[in-house]
């Protein structure tokens, strides 16, 4: 609890220095790292909303140079999102695949959930400040998700699912860690 507790402390403490424009901390990371991270934060939420999750073998992706918290984060609300989606699909179709892998000089990561989708109109207005779906949401988690992204050279966008639900996609550059730091 303590270790989950400083966690979000750090991811806290990221948002608000993001907020405040200021550069991303960037150093190495490796994905595997900043998924198993919050893999562990949304255990329990996974369980309880007994969905199926699956992440696909990263061991063989080069690190990347970028903010871990702020990384994380998006995983984080991508993830956390996709549960949500999910809570009227029945219990044996919620599945939650987190799809990483390399395309060329970019790192790809695909969120696929089995929720209700996004009709078109929304999928227009989802990334734009104060725009929610949810009878909760404030409308900010994917427009800063999205700016994260942006921040890091990268693209965040969404598609529908296929086989029912919504596909969060973004990428990220590879880079030399020469090239990883802002002067």
């Amino acid at each position: 609890m303590a270790a989950q507790a400083k966690r979000a402390g750090q991811i806290i403490r990221g948002i608000r220095e993001f907020v405040q424009r200021r550069a991303p901390h960037r150093k190495r990371c490796e994905i595997a790292d900043l998924l198993e991270t919050v893999q562990t934060l949304l255990n329990a939420e996974v369980k309880k909303s007994q969905v199926k999750l699956t992440v696909s073998d990263v061991s063989e992706l080069p690190p990347i140079y970028a903010d871990a918290v702020m990384l994380e984060q998006v995983i984080f609300n991508l993830m956390k999102n996709a549960i949500e989606a999910m809570a009227d699909t029945p219990v044996s179709q919620r599945t939650l695949d987190v799809n990483v892998r390399r395309e060329h000089d970019m790192l790809a990561v695909t969120i696929a959930d089995r929720g209700t989708g996004i009709n078109p109109e929304q999928m227009e207005q989802l990334f734009k400040p104060f725009y929610t779906t949810k009878g909760s949401g404030m409308g900010m988690g994917l427009n800063i998700c999205r700016s994260i992204i942006e921040h890091h050279h990268g693209r965040l966008w969404v598609e529908a699912n296929p086989q029912g639900g919504s596909c969060f996609n973004f990428t990220l550059p590879l880079s030399l860690e020469s090239e990883a730091y802002e002067p």
